[in-house]
């Protein structure tokens, strides 16, 4: 078993992808709901402070990050798929205005919401899907 230091904190890694594996199963389950990342870290058992070292370290992202990132691909998937409005998306995802979305989204996707939605094409490869960690995905890749 391998054991992690971070900060002067021993965790076996086993533990800690444990803890980030369920933590990003709740976080996707709530999207749609408010999400601060002390909120979130309370429910790991950590402090903010650690668990967002913790998560950086297993999953090569920011925890804040990894939430944003998803709920702007929910987003987006929306905008496509749906006819709600650009303030519907933009509030059922948590943003506290469609000024802010529309700020969030074109830094991600490069373009506003409404164009998004217009275009024709869809181009994937800004999506995040959601996190896996090394050993889920190799246990969903065998066939």
């Amino acid at each position: 078993m391998l054991n992690l230091v971070i900060r002067g904190h021993m965790i076996t890694k086993t533990y800690a992808d444990s803890v980030v594996k369920d933590i990003v199963q709740w976080v996707e389950n709530s999207l749609t709901s408010t999400l601060l990342v002390e909120e979130i870290a309370e429910k790991s058992g950590y402090s903010r402070w650690h668990f967002q070292r913790i998560f950086k370290h297993a999953t090569g992202i920011a925890l804040g990050e990894y939430v944003r990132a998803r709920r702007l691909t929910c987003a987006a998937v929306e905008l496509k798929l749906t006819t709600k409005t650009v303030l519907e998306i933009a509030l059922h995802y948590g943003f506290e205005s469609q000024q802010t979305f529309t700020r969030s989204f074109k830094n991600k996707f490069h373009l506003p919401p409404g164009r998004y939605r217009k275009q024709i094409a869809w181009d994937l490869s800004a999506l995040s899907p959601p996190l896996l960690l090394e050993h889920e995905e190799n246990i969903t890749n065998v066939n």
